[in-house]
């Protein structure tokens, strides 16, 4: 088998082709699905879709595309790694372990601080092998009952429906409320210009709400299948479209009012104001993954974000600390990562539902990702 990068964009289609029959189960509808969504993320180069090939077919593909995430509120080089896979009468080989080397070495060579994977539950303990770990937490934050201490602003409207018209406006929105919120994706103008796309291959129900205080936009937030998965204002009026999104669907869909939104956002400090309860599910070994390949850049990143770990920041540290963190191999590039989340370099449980000590006090940089920026 030989994995390069693609040399033409016939053969970008025939590994999409060829994806789309292995991720199934319905041919027509994953290849429906993956052309919408290569549309939306077009390769920059051929060379960006790297294949497996045994002769002239092609049973293995990856694509490698920009990704940047914020930390310390400025952009920070990312690459995604989307659709990974083998086709079965190759698995179980050592083929995958090679794709996803050599699409490591494709992100360093774009210089790229971190690599992202979306895994799917099958692939639990996969990635890890490869220095990634899963950092989303899975957050969701469910208001239960009344604020003791608000009442409803009788100014807020809110109209259900995305506009091509305010693009720019919802891109605004989305910068001044998630830049703040480590992880969280950076969005280029082009990834506005697809969001419908985005919202249909979120859920078929989802939606996209236009908040207005006294007639003046202020902000969206997204509704799929009954729970909130983002929300963004413009600057200083996060807490009028929190109390909008509550307080409207307390009155449409009742109680609780589900919020999958990090911790840290803007939005579930509001809810913090009612009775509410938080769940939690990481899973280290699957799930939104990350796996640092420059250690330099990510720890100078991470120290002007003021970020600390166990009472102090990140050390560059002494000879022993750089070996432990070499980003070089897979077990350095999970140690320094879990480390960054307060949590001991050690084997972790796939799934915790319960977590204490340090943990509890870092919870507060674990992203939710959007399914909008999946990949």
């Amino acid at each position: 088998m030989v994995i390069r990068p693609a040399a033409s964009l016939e053969e970008v289609d025939g590994a999409y082709d060829m994806a789309a029959r292995i991720f199934g189960p319905n041919y027509p509808e994953a290849q429906a699905r993956l052309a919408r969504i290569r549309q939306r993320e077009a390769p920059e180069a051929a060379g960006d879709v790297l294949i497996a090939t045994t002769g002239k077919k092609i049973v293995g593909m990856t694509h490698v595309l920009p990704r940047p995430v914020y930390l310390g509120e400025r952009p920070v080089e990312a690459f995604g790694l989307g659709h990974v896979c083998i086709h079965p009468s190759c698995q179980g080989q050592g083929h995958g372990r090679q794709l996803v080397l050599h699409a490591l070495e494709l992100v360093r060579k774009k210089g790229g601080v971190l690599a992202i994977v979306v895994a799917r539950r099958a692939a639990d303990g996969f990635y890890w092998n490869y220095g990634f770990v899963g950092i989303d937490s899975f957050a969701e934050v469910s208001v239960t009952g009344e604020s003791l201490s608000s009442s409803p602003n009788k100014r807020i409207r809110c109209s259900a429906g995305a506009s091509n018209n305010r693009l720019s406006d919802y891109a605004q929105a989305y910068k001044d409320t998630y830049e703040s919120l480590p992880y969280a994706f950076c969005r280029a103008s082009s990834w506005w210009t697809h969001l419908e796309s985005r919202l249909e291959h979120a859920s078929p129900d989802a939606m996209l709400v236009n908040v207005y205080d006294a007639g003046r936009w202020v902000g969206y937030y997204v509704i799929a299948k009954g729970v909130v998965i983002e929300a963004a204002a413009i600057r200083s009026r996060i807490e009028l479209l929190a109390e909008a999104l509550i307080r409207r669907l307390e009155r449409t869909q009742g109680l609780p009012v589900r919020l999958a939104l990090s911790l840290g956002h803007p939005c579930v400090a509001y809810a913090r104001r009612f009775v509410h309860t938080v769940s939690l599910r990481f899973a280290w070994n699957g799930g939104h993954m990350v796996r640092i390949l420059d250690r330099e850049r990510f720890l100078a990143c991470w120290s002007s974000s003021g970020k600390t770990v166990r009472g102090g920041k990140i050390s560059r540290g002494s000879k022993n600390s750089r070996s432990e963190y070499d980003v070089a191999s897979h077990k350095g590039a999970r140690n320094l990562l879990l480390t960054a989340f307060g949590i001991a370099p050690s084997p972790i449980a796939t799934e915790q539902r319960n977590v204490g000590g340090e943990s509890c006090g870092m919870l507060g940089l674990h992203p939710v990702w959007s399914v909008l920026d999946e990949f």
